[in-house]
C-alpha cells in the first residue's frame, strides 16, 4: 500500500481528463484501503494530496467526509454530507448521515437518514443496505 500511495503522489496525469480521473480513483482508492485498515492519519495524508490536486471532486469531498466520520468527528462530517446531497443523491451518503446520527445520539433524524438511503432501489451495498436495516429496527424497538 504504501509503494501504491509513492506511485500515486508521485504521478502527474497532465491535462488529460482520462488520466487525470483514473489518476484521482487511484488516490482515493489508496486513502479509503488505509481508513479499511483504520490507517487514518495514512488515509487523511494521501486525501489531503488528491484534495490539493482535485478540489472540484464530488468523491475527493465524499471521502473528506468519510474521514471526519472515522476520526469520530461527526457534527462536520454531516455538514459535509449533507453538502454533498446536492450534487450527490446517492443512498450512501444518506446512510452516511445516518451513521453519524446515530452516533450523535440524534435518534429521530437517524431513523429518517437510513429510511431515505433505504428508500432507493439501488446503489445501496449489501452491506450497507443490511446494516441500516438492523440500526432501524434497534431504533425503532
Amino acid at each position: 500500500l504504501a509503494k501504491a500511495e509513492a506511485a500515486a503522489v508521485a504521478a502527474r496525469p497532465g491535462a488529460d481528463a482520462e488520466l487525470q480521473e483514473r489518476h484521482e480513483a487511484l488516490m482515493l482508492s489508496v486513502s479509503s484501503r488505509y481508513m479499511n485498515e483504520k490507517k487514518v492519519a495514512d488515509a487523511a495524508r494521501v486525501w489531503r494530496e488528491a484534495q490539493k490536486r482535485y478540489p472540484q471532486s464530488i468523491d475527493v469531498a465524499y471521502i473528506g467526509a468519510r474521514l471526519d466520520q472515522e476520526q469520530g468527528k461527526h457534527g462536520e462530517a454531516i455538514a459535509s454530507f449533507e453538502n454533498l446531497l446536492a450534487r450527490l443523491p446517492k443512498p450512501h451518503v444518506h446512510y452516511r448521515i445516518g451513521k453519524s446520527l446515530v452516533a450523535l445520539g440524534e435518534k429521530a433524524k437517524a431513523r429518517a437518514a437510513f429510511e431515505k438511503a433505504l428508500s432507493f432501489k439501488s446503489g445501496l451495498s449489501a452491506r450497507m443496505r443490511t446494516d441500516a436495516e438492523e440500526v432501524l429496527k434497534s431504533l425503532r424497538g
